[in-house]
């Protein structure tokens, strides 16, 4: 049952961040930074042009950084939730049962590589 749990929380969890948007958001970051790298190198605009075009792109990617951590937190916390509602009480297993899954090489090794898998599935 523990096993079951584990493998659902992480099925919500990447199922979480391909609903939230994280990736795209993270990749729009990236596309910010280069073109406020691009504008800090462009020869034909003056210092004050380049302050206020980088301190706009500042804002912007500050903003966009502020949502990304929102939407991890609510990727983390979700299926975390999920996963300790279980031991609450030894109701569906013990915690210790949970820690020993979880740590479980085996299990830790066939997880990543379905996440993996699932990430380009998804993308």
């Amino acid at each position: 049952m523990v096993y079951l749990a584990l493998s659902l929380s992480l099925i919500l969890f990447m199922l979480l961040i391909h609903l939230l948007g994280i990736v795209p958001r993270a990749r729009a970051i990236l596309a910010d930074t280069r073109s406020a790298l691009a504008v800090m190198r462009d020869a034909q605009l003056s210092e004050e042009e380049k302050e206020t075009a980088v301190q706009k792109a500042a804002l912007a990617m500050f903003g966009a950084a502020a949502s990304i951590i929102a939407r991890i937190a609510v990727s983390l916390v979700l299926p975390a939730l999920l996963v300790l509602a279980g031991a609450q009480g030894g109701m569906l297993y013990e915690e210790s049962a949970l820690v020993a899954a979880a740590s479980d090489w085996v299990f830790i090794l066939v997880a990543s590589a379905a996440m993996i898998g699932a990430f380009f599935i998804l993308k």
